[in-house]
C-alpha cells in the first residue's frame, strides 16, 4: 500500500511539474500566481521574467470581445529558444478566482486556433511548464447582426436585408436602429428602422455600389459592414455600339489615296514624295543590282501569323526549267534534274536538307533525294508558281530552296527593279486616270524602302533582304507585273512597269528619296487618312523628322476611296473585356492626336463607373478591330 501511494505522488508530481495538471494548491495560492501571468497578457501578451529567461514564450491572442451565445477565436503560439513548437498546452478559464482545466489543445509549428463561447466575461490561458498566457473576452449583451454582409441588386431595383437586434442578451418588444451609409469616409444616416420583437425587414435600393450599416441609436453597437453591389439591367444595356471613322492603314507617310489626288490635280511625284516625307528630296543614285525575297519560310522578324506552317511547296512552270545544287551557276554547272511545263518538283525540308521529289508528267519518280545545300530552280522565259502562293508567281529570277532551323526556305534572287515590278502597292490603272505621278512616287518610295533593307547583312533567318508580304511590301511579282485588261495584254502591267522604269535610267541607278543628311529614308505608306497624316511616334513608338503630320484633305476627295468613310461593330462583349467593366453603357474620344487619330477613349458602366483606355494609335485601332484610328463617333445600338 506504501509503494503504491509513493508511485501514486510522484507521478502527480511528474504530471505537476510537466504543466499538465493543476496544481494542487489553494485558491488563494493559485490567484496570485495567475494574476502576474494574466496581468502580463492584458498589456500585450508579456511573458514574466523568470518565462523569458528560460526562453520559453507563450502567448495568447485573438478575440477581445464576442456576441452572447457566438463564438470567438483565440489565437494559441508557442515558441522555445525562437524555435516554433509542436505539441500539447493545457487550456484552462478563469473561474471565480481559479484556473480551471478545459481542455488540452494541439500547438503545431508554434500555432493553435482555439474556439470560446463564454456565456459572461472570461479570462482563458493556455499553460506550458510554469510559463502561461492570458486573454480576457468579453461578452456583449447588445448586438445587432444581419442576416447578409453582401449582396447584388439588379439597378433599379432592391434587396432585403433582415436584422436581428438583442439588447441585454433579449429581443426587445420595440426599439429602433439606425440604417447608415458611408459616404466617403464617414458614416451617415439614412433612416430609421423601427424593431419589432428584436427583428426588422430593410430595404436597399442604391444607385450605385455602395456600403450600410445598423447601428443603435446611442451608437455604441454596430452590425457588420453591408456591401451592396449594383450591377446593370442586361435588357437595358447596348448590344453592341457602331463606331465611326475614316482612313485605312496607320497613317505614317505617304497616303496612296492622297498621292493619287494630287497626281490628279498635276502636281509630280518629287513633289507629291516632298509634302507627305517633310525635309526630304528625290535624288538620282546608283542602287544594288539585286534583292533576295522570301516567298516561302520561317518568320524572321518574330512577327506571329505570317510564318508558313506547312513543310513543303510544289513548284511548276508553264515552260522548261532547270534544276541546280544551291550554290551552282547555272551558266557554267550541269543541272540535277531538268523538266518541263507538264513536270513540278516537290520542295520540302528533311531534317538539316531540302528533299527533291519531281513528278512527271503526273507520276512521282521512284526517289526523292535530298540536298545539305538545298537546290536552285531556273526557269528563264517562262512564268514559275509555288503552291503556296496562290496569288503571286515569278517571271524574273530564280528561286532557291534551302533549309533553316529544320524549315523550308524559298527566296526569289532577282534583279531590284524586276521586284519593283512586282509591288502590288498600288492600283496599276491609275495610271490611265491622270495618276502616272502617284504611281512614280510608288515606284521611289518602293525603291527607297528596299533599298533601307538591302546592304547590311542578310537576315539569318530567311537568307533574304525582304519577305514577300505587308511585313516589308506586298509583293506578288508577276502576277502584278503582267496585270491584264483583258486576257494576255499586260495593259495594266505595262502602265506600272513604265512608271518603275520612269524612275530609274538603268539598272544600277534610280531615284530615291533622301533625308536633309542626304541619306535614303524609311518610306512607310498606306491607303488613306482621315484628313491629316500622323506623326511616327504618335503611332508608332520613335520620332522621325521626316514622317511629321501633315495635310492630307486629298484622301478625302480621291476618287474611287470607299474608305473616307465607315461603320464597324464593337459588341458589347468586347467593350467590356477592353476597358474592365461589367457593362458598357456609352463610350467617347476624350483625346486624339494631332492628326486626328484616337489617343483616349472613355467608357462608362451603368452604374455610372468610368474607365480609360489610351496608346498608340495603331495599338488602339488593333484592339478596336478598325481599318484606321480616325474615329469620328461611337454610338449605342440599343
Amino acid at each position: 500500500m506504501r509503494h503504491r501511494r509513493l508511485l501514486s505522488l510522484l507521478t502527480v508530481l511528474t504530471l505537476v511539474l510537466g504543466g499538465l495538471v493543476a496544481t494542487p494548491a489553494s485558491a488563494a495560492t493559485t490567484g496570485a500566481v495567475s494574476a502576474g501571468a494574466a496581468a502580463s497578457a492584458e498589456v500585450g501578451g508579456a511573458l514574466t521574467a523568470p518565462a523569458a529567461k528560460r526562453g520559453n514564450v507563450m502567448r495568447l491572442t485573438g478575440t477581445s470581445t464576442v456576441l452572447k451565445g457566438y463564438w470567438g477565436t483565440l489565437t494559441g503560439r508557442w515558441l522555445k529558444n525562437g524555435a516554433r513548437m509542436t505539441g500539447a498546452v493545457r487550456f484552462e478559464k478563469l473561474v471565480r478566482g481559479t484556473w480551471r482545466y478545459v481542455r488540452h489543445e494541439r500547438i503545431v509549428n508554434g500555432v493553435a486556433k482555439i474556439r470560446v463561447k463564454p456565456a459572461s466575461t472570461t479570462s482563458y490561458r493556455i499553460v506550458r511548464g510554469s510559463t502561461a498566457a492570458a486573454k480576457k473576452v468579453k461578452v456583449n449583451r447588445y448586438y445587432v447582426k444581419t442576416s447578409s454582409t453582401r449582396r447584388t441588386v439588379v439597378k433599379g431595383r432592391s434587396t432585403t436585408v433582415s436584422v436581428k437586434y438583442v439588447k441585454h442578451g433579449k429581443l426587445p418588444p420595440k426599439g429602433a436602429l439606425r440604417l447608415q451609409k458611408l459616404r466617403g469616409s464617414k458614416w451617415k444616416t439614412a433612416k430609421t428602422i423601427r424593431i419589432v420583437k428584436g427583428r426588422a425587414k430593410v430595404g436597399l435600393k442604391p444607385g450605385a455600389n455602395a456600403k450600410y450599416r445598423l447601428v443603435t441609436t446611442n451608437g455604441k453597437v454596430a452590425s457588420k459592414t453591408i456591401s451592396v453591389t449594383v450591377v446593370p439591367d442586361p435588357a437595358a444595356l447596348p448590344a453592341s455600339f457602331t463606331v465611326s471613322g475614316s482612313g485605312y492603314g496607320h497613317g505614317v507617310g505617304m497616303s496612296q489615296y492622297g498621292a493619287y489626288q494630287m497626281a490628279r490635280e498635276g502636281h509630280s511625284a518629287a513633289k507629291i514624295l516632298q509634302h507627305y516625307y517633310s525635309g526630304t528630296s528625290v535624288v538620282e543614285r546608283a542602287t544594288p543590282a539585286n534583292v533576295a525575297v522570301q516567298v516561302f519560310g520561317p518568320e524572321p522578324y518574330r512577327f506571329n501569323g505570317y510564318a508558313d506552317t506547312a513543310t513543303a511547296t510544289r513548284f511548276s512552270a508553264t515552260g522548261a526549267w532547270k534544276l541546280f545544287n544551291a550554290g551552282d551557276d547555272p551558266r557554267t554547272a550541269s543541272p540535277l534534274r531538268t523538266g518541263t511545263a507538264k513536270d513540278t518538283v516537290q520542295l520540302k525540308s528533311s531534317g538539316s536538307s531540302v528533299q527533291v521529289l519531281v513528278r512527271r508528267d503526273g507520276t512521282d519518280e521512284k526517289n526523292a533525294f535530298t540536298r545539305a545545300g538545298g537546290v536552285r530552280l531556273v526557269f528563264d522565259g517562262s512564268i514559275a508558281s509555288l503552291s503556296s502562293r496562290s496569288n503571286a508567281s515569278y517571271r524574273y529570277g530564280e528561286l532557291v530552296a534551302t533549309n533553316i532551323g529544320g524549315k523550308l526556305n524559298v527566296v526569289e534572287e532577282l534583279g531590284l527593279s524586276e521586284y519593283l515590278y512586282g509591288l502590288a502597292e498600288m492600283p496599276s490603272s491609275w495610271g490611265a486616270n491622270s495618276g502616272a505621278a502617284a504611281l512614280q512616287a510608288q515606284a521611289i518610295t518602293g525603291r527607297s524602302y528596299a533599298i533601307d533593307r538591302i546592304g547590311a547583312e542578310r537576315k539569318k533567318a530567311c537568307n533574304c533582304d525582304l519577305v514577300d508580304d505587308v511585313r516589308d511590301q506586298n509583293y506578288s511579282g508577276w502576277v502584278k507585273a503582267g496585270e491584264s485588261r483583258s486576257r494576255g495584254d499586260e495593259y495594266y502591267g505595262k502602265l506600272w512597269r513604265a512608271a518603275v522604269d520612269a524612275t530609274a535610267s538603268s539598272s544600277a541607278r534610280g531615284q530615291v528619296l533622301v533625308g536633309a543628311d542626304g541619306t535614303p529614308v524609311t518610306t512607310y505608306y498606306y491607303s488613306s487618312t482621315g484628313g491629316r497624316t500622323a506623326n511616327s511616334e504618335d503611332v508608332w513608338s520613335s520620332a522621325q523628322s521626316h514622317l511629321r503630320s501633315v495635310d492630307d484633305h486629298f484622301s478625302l476627295s480621291a476618287p474611287g476611296n470607299s474608305m473616307r468613310s465607315w461603320t464597324r461593330t464593337l459588341t458589347q462583349a468586347r467593350a467590356k473585356a477592353l476597358f474592365g467593366l461589367d457593362s458598357v453603357v456609352s463610350v467617347a474620344v476624350t483625346a486624339t492626336y494631332s492628326s486626328g487619330q484616337v489617343k483616349t477613349l472613355t467608357a462608362t458602366s451603368a452604374t455610372g463607373a468610368k474607365a480609360t483606355v489610351s496608346g498608340k494609335a495603331d495599338s488602339l485601332r488593333s484592339k478596336l478591330g478598325l481599318p484606321a484610328a480616325w474615329v469620328t463617333g461611337i454610338r449605342a445600338n440599343r
